[in-house]
């Protein structure tokens, strides 16, 4: 397990990072954040690909020991068509999902070998992740996980779970996390970390493994307002959440539309079960006053 940070979290950022962004290959590595139903959050899944067992094949490739894989070293400037740019978008989503989470020890030792996996894309997402890349390399990694901090612990608009965006405090943000995880299920997948399955840095590295943007473009409208949130907040990180943003197709009408409501009215709230002060309502009586 990679380290986390210290303490708990609020509410952009409610539990300590797993692992980097790890991609399956045919040889069948996972994500560290998602892994093959019924394994041991440290194992591999078998060989093969499709919904009942294991990720796809075809996955981005990756380097590293057992239970712990990266992307390969220059794999994302190989290959053409459909089937290299593919392969691009699935490694520049993998590296944005290990910048998005907390900055530790073992991120700061990855930052050049994820700019090795970047370079030479030379997509819009590709450029904005290397302008991160370069605030992380002259930053120390005290001032950059205290930055990590106060930017996505301490700021609601910040929030780093995408379904908040939509269903905020609400009773039916239950229901749309299960459809969030049913998602990782039918890959045979599910979460590894203790992280919820709409955390961004799990999305992306789903993404990567099985070459879907699905859950991506059903929450686009939040990653917009989550995207201008962090550009407003002048934060290095929006540079992230903007190539996140440019390796989907560009927002459609539909999607303009949710992010106005969206800005406009804010993440729903609702207070169950509590009764407002001062409103009558059933009051609490003694026992022995009640049997009278």
């Amino acid at each position: 397990m990679a380290e986390g940070r210290p303490g708990g979290g609020g509410p952009g950022r409610s539990r300590p990072s797993g692992d980097g962004p790890d991609g399956g290959h045919p040889g069948g590595r996972v994500p560290s954040r998602c892994r093959p139903r019924g394994s041991a959050p440290t194992g591999s899944a078998p060989a093969g690909g499709g919904p009942t067992g294991s990720a796809p094949t075809g996955s981005a490739p990756t380097r590293g020991g057992p239970g712990r894989s990266r992307p390969c070293r220059g794999g994302p400037v190989r290959g053409g068509g459909a089937r290299g740019a593919a392969f691009r978008t699935a490694v520049l989503r993998q590296a944005a999902a290990r910048l998005l989470g907390y900055p530790g020890e073992e991120l700061m030792r990855e930052l050049p070998l994820l700019r090795e996996a970047v370079t030479g894309a030379g997509t819009p997402a590709a450029r904005s992740l290397l302008g991160f890349l370069d605030h992380a390399e002259a930053t120390g990694r005290a001032e950059l996980a205290a930055h990590y901090v106060h930017t996505f612990d301490f700021d609601r608009r910040h929030c780093l779970h995408l379904t908040w965006w939509e269903d905020g405090d609400t009773r039916r943000r239950g229901a749309a996390l299960l459809r969030v995880k049913q998602t990782y299920q039918r890959y045979g997948l599910e979460p590894d970390g203790g992280e919820l399955p709409d955390f961004l840095p799990v999305v992306l590295e789903f993404s990567a493994v099985s070459r879907t943007d699905g859950l991506l473009r059903r929450h686009r409208a939040g990653l917009e307002q989550l995207r201008e949130a962090l550009a407003r907040a002048g934060t290095p990180y929006a540079q992230v959440v903007a190539a996140v943003c440019a390796t989907l197709p560009a927002p459609g009408p539909a999607d303009r539309a949710r992010a106005e409501r969206l800005a406009a009215a804010g993440p729903p709230r609702e207070d169950v079960g509590l009764t407002p002060y001062g409103a009558p309502g059933p009051v609490l009586v003694p026992l022995t006053e009640r049997a009278r």
